[in-house]
């Protein structure tokens, strides 16, 4: 059975203050009772930090690759859903954006998309996550990119973002969540390691699924193999360093001269073998 697509209205909102993106757009818009909508919050206030005057409001549910990541998620479930895709577009122009084609490209500071999924028979909405958000470095407003303090990007990226029909060639950095069903840390980790750093790179969780031969739901977190093969699939080669017999102290630094060196890095761990742990 097919999920059902919810549509949202779309709007242009002035989130200029006493707009609360709290209570004027978080609550209202992430409808999963109990969800995680952390990354979302610091997603709002790094526009607002930034200067954000406007936002952007559409559904995001026509793009194939959403498409994808809710028909792989509603197939766990047997059929049947419903779901909605949000996306939402932070502009810092001071006039209202009533025509995005005159909005120059250092108005626009990057766009947040998340799902919404509901499963079958369930009144409430059971899984809200970030699908994908790309957002320009912080910088403080009529500031150069990159001289907000207090941040370190390793790398950034170029990335074509659909705002009202427009194109804008965003040179930023890119973020995502896991739902921990159809995909976990490990996916989030390596979409945003490889769509960053990779240009013209688009990889989804999907893809991932299937190179590693992975189907849903995902009980246990991607092994250090996986995360191998899915790098060097895109010809890079990683360098492992196993940290097990070290300590604390040692590895952090060893990670530490990876990242300030300009290369990427992620830090693969357990937290426990057994329940409780």
């Amino acid at each position: 059975m097919a999920w059902s697509e919810l549509g949202t209205v779309q709007d242009c909102l002035d989130c200029k203050p006493p707009f609360s993106f709290y209570f004027d757009l978080i609550a209202a818009r992430w409808k999963t009772p109990g969800g995680n909508p952390n990354p979302l919050h610091r997603i709002c206030t790094l526009a607002r930090k930034q200067g954000a005057h406007w936002l952007v409001i559409e559904s995001a549910l026509p793009r194939p690759e959403i498409q994808e990541d809710i028909e792989a998620l509603d197939q766990v479930f047997g059929g049947g859903g419903a779901a909605e895709a949000v996306a939402i577009s932070f502009l810092c122009c001071e006039e209202r954006p009533n025509d995005i084609n005159v909005v120059s490209e250092s108005d626009f500071l990057g766009q947040v998309v998340f799902i919404n999924y509901r499963q079958p028979e369930h009144v409430e909405f059971t899984h809200s996550y970030v699908y994908e958000a790309v957002l320009t470095a912080p910088c403080l407003p009529g500031m150069p990119r990159k001289e907000l303090l207090n941040n370190f990007i390793c790398s950034d990226g170029k990335f074509p973002v659909a705002v009202g029909g427009r194109q804008f060639d965003v040179q930023g950095i890119y973020y995502c969540q896991q739902n921990s069903v159809t995909h976990v840390c490990a996916h989030a980790s390596l979409r945003m390691g490889l769509n960053t750093v990779l240009n013209g790179a688009h990889v989804t969780n999907a893809w991932i699924n299937d190179f590693i031969k992975v189907t849903p739901p995902i009980a246990v977190g991607l092994s250090l193999q996986n995360i191998h093969d899915v790098l060097e699939s895109h010809a890079i080669r990683p360098m492992i360093t196993n940290c097990d017999n070290l300590s604390p102290s040692v590895y952090l630094s060893v990670l530490a001269s990876i990242v300030e060196s300009g290369f990427g890095a992620l830090l693969v761990f357990t937290t426990g073998t057994t329940a409780g742990n």
